[in-house]
């Protein structure tokens, strides 16, 4: 059981961010809460971030450093995960900035609420102004089995049920949907260790969805804050605006998560809980999305962008899950209704016609 004042675990992977990375160490500073571990585990970055960290390190006897060859944030977690000697461990990006009483805040509810875990809100930053609130739909604290029935399904993706209520216009598509980030939870060590949670390195992105819920699936408590303690800066290079950029990219990265969510499955099965009806419309959402993305990517000849797009939807779980999907009767819905139809080619050169806006929705 967490006390006030015992040992807290913060991991920083880096890697060139010299230009962005000062504000946070500023942030940690700036912490309330004092009995920190900071561990800051540079990517092989070849800028000044090494030399800022050292420096904050000869300030501070709090602060950890260590140097990776560049192999990717999923291995830099995972080496510091390796020296964790906290009770709870935050990950945070170098990049972004945080409430002075964000982690107080979180171990005071923790023992308030006799909570492992605690998730909170966050907000973008975009030119340093905050935009962008997001705060958790979910409230107070769940428990063993409704972490799965209620907490999972908000992490995990869309349901056939959350697509057709969005084409109807009686929900937005992302309504109670959270973004799987590190940077809004609190971990439990224990809960890792004893499970031997560690990201996936094949994962260029998603890798904190597949790590998240399965953390989810073995958490014994979770409680969720009603602020906004964190803030994401919004900037090129970071891994979120690279993908989006590069249809190709993002679509490679959705194949491989089809995999890590299906692993994040056949664990839940075990403990009774079907957690794949929580995703399948995240599948065929996606299959319209890359429509649009691929047939509208300049960095790519038509002929490659289409190819990137065959291998998508001739994916077996996206044709099951295009199969199995029960569309309702909308307009907005006919290119669904083309998936089942088996008509994703002409999807695919319909979309060239679309203005670029339209991808904003998607």
């Amino acid at each position: 059981m967490l006390e006030k004042g015992d040992l807290v675990s913060v991991v920083i992977p880096a890697y060139n961010t010299e230009k962005y990375i000062k504000p946070m160490i500023e942030s940690l500073k700036a912490q309330s809460y004092r009995n920190l571990q900071v561990i800051f585990v540079d990517d092989g970055s070849c800028d000044g971030t090494a030399e800022i960290i050292k420096e904050y390190q000869r300030e501070d006897h709090r602060v950890e450093y260590y140097y990776q060859k560049n192999q990717g944030v999923s291995i830099a977690r995972n080496n510091g995960l390796k020296r964790v000697k906290g009770k709870k461990l935050f990950f945070f990006d170098s990049d972004d900035t945080f409430e002075n009483d964000l982690i107080e805040s979180c171990v005071n509810f923790s023992i308030a609420q006799s909570v492992d875990a605690v998730l909170y809100g966050y907000a973008d930053k975009v030119l340093g102004k905050k935009e962008n609130e997001h705060v958790f739909e979910l409230h107070g604290s769940f428990r063993d089995d409704r972490i799965a029935k209620e907490v999972i399904p908000s992490f995990l993706g869309h349901s056939y049920e959350d697509v057709n209520e969005w084409l109807k216009g009686k929900r937005g598509l992302r309504a109670g949907k959270e973004h799987t980030a590190l940077w809004r939870i609190m971990l439990d060590v224990e809960t890792i260790k004893k499970n031997n949670l560690q990201f996936d390195a094949s994962l260029s992105l998603g890798e904190d969805t597949k790590f998240i819920n399965t953390y989810l699936l073995f958490a014994e408590s979770i409680g969720v804050q009603e602020r906004t303690l964190y803030y994401l800066t919004i900037r090129e290079g970071s891994a979120n605006v690279t993908s989006n950029g590069n249809p190709i990219l993002m679509t490679r990265n959705k194949i491989k998560l089809i995999d890590a969510r299906k692993q994040i499955d056949s664990m839940a099965i075990k403990g009774g809980v079907n957690t794949n009806e929580f995703w399948q419309g995240t599948l065929i959402f996606s299959a319209v999305q890359l429509a649009l993305r691929l047939s509208h990517n300049s960095k790519a000849s038509s002929k490659e962008n289409y190819a990137v797009y065959v291998e998508y939807l001739n994916n077996p779980d996206v044709q099951k899950a295009v199969k199995n999907y029960p569309p309702v009767v909308a307009v907005k819905a006919l290119p669904f209704y083309m998936l089942k139809w088996h008509m994703g080619k002409l999807l695919f050169h319909l979309c060239k016609l679309l203005p670029e806006s339209v991808m904003n929705r998607f």
